[in-house]
């Protein structure tokens, strides 16, 4: 399987890309983060699992990964582009798209959504020295739900997998490469295509923040730095980090 994978990959990539599979693992940014504190990494690794035991996103929470694409590339942090996570959201986005003639969209800041559900998740993440230190990579963590024929019933109402949408031929191996494509060719400015692609953006919306304090507003834009800006009863507020949800 793995050297599907790598044919695939660098099939459409101009730079070669290390590869590692795993059927099943608990994490593949805990796998690269393992990797950089090891000091093997030279930027362009790429860990992949069809499952993973212990998914995380944001804010610690788990990602259910029963069937899919679950990928994170090790990136230098110094090519690191600022806006990774959108960066990231709009690579699959088109990826996906140019694949399966879809249409994805993004919900602020990181979750891809296709037939108004979520069908990927992104968590890029600094990795650090065990002094604390910047160790000069960062980890874009990317799950897809490809095959997930089942979610259990906290989820069936917001999550969708490629499969429930009808693609039921995905070959993860393309996916992952293409992605990866997008990666080195996506370009820049892409926040644009981000914006183009909101699924919140005139709409009413509460934004949970890492406090747990709520906030009600129509979301109005999206700055180049990625901050959301909703308008409530008392104004304008901009948002820089916190779960979004229309209403």
């Amino acid at each position: 399987m793995i050297n599907r994978y790598k044919e695939q990959i660098n099939a459409v990539c101009s730079t070669p890309h290390e590869v590692f599979f795993f059927e099943e693992t608990d994490s593949t940014n805990l796998r690269a983060a393992e990797y950089i504190k090891e000091k093997k990494a030279q930027g362009g690794e790429v860990f992949i699992a069809r499952r993973q035991s212990a998914g995380r996103g944001t804010r610690q929470r788990s990602f259910y990964s029963e069937g899919g694409l679950y990928m994170s590339l090790i990136l230098k942090a110094e090519y690191a582009c600022e806006n990774l996570t959108p960066f990231a959201a709009v690579c699959v986005c088109r990826a996906i798209d140019s694949l399966f003639g879809t249409r994805c969209g993004i919900k602020w800041v990181n979750d891809v959504i296709l037939g108004g559900k979520k069908l990927c998740g992104i968590l890029c993440e600094s990795c650090f020295t065990s002094n604390g230190l910047s160790s000069g990579y960062v980890i874009v963590g990317i799950g897809i739900n490809t095959g997930v024929t089942f979610f259990p019933s906290e989820l069936s109402g917001i999550a969708t997998s490629l499969c429930l949408c009808g693609h039921k031929a995905c070959d993860n191996a393309l996916i992952a490469a293409r992605i990866l494509h997008e990666f080195e060719h996506g370009g820049i400015p892409f926040m644009d295509e981000y914006r183009s692609r909101s699924v919140i953006l005139g709409r009413d919306v509460e934004v949970s923040g890492a406090d747990g304090g709520k906030k009600r507003g129509i979301a109005v834009s999206i700055g180049d730095d990625g901050s959301l800006t909703i308008e409530t009863d008392r104004g304008t507020e901009r948002i820089t980090y916190g779960d979004v949800f229309s209403i």
